[in-house]
């Protein structure tokens, strides 16, 4: 299993502030992931709260959190359709 590693409170109040004020869904999805592993929710079990279909996904999101943070969570520009006006 994949976890990461306990939060510092800091951290867990700044992922608390994107899930509750983010207009980003993909993003808000990412930190409660994150504090759902915390929290020792199984990836499969984050995945079904999340609405996800692969628990690879959020096996990544965690490592990708681990490695750069709240930051590395932000969606990049660029991905996803493009608007049609």
């Amino acid at each position: 299993m994949v976890y990461v590693s306990v939060l510092s409170e800091e951290d867990k109040k700044s992922l608390n502030k994107v899930i509750s004020s983010s207009k980003d869904k993909g993003y808000r999805n990412r930190c409660r992931a994150i504090l759902l592993s915390d929290k020792r929710f199984t990836s499969k079990d984050i995945a079904n709260i999340c609405d996800i279909k692969r628990k690879k996904t959020v096996c990544e999101w965690i490592k990708t959190f681990k490695e750069f943070g709240i930051l590395g969570l932000c969606s990049k520009p660029g991905r996803g359709r493009k608007n049609v006006m």
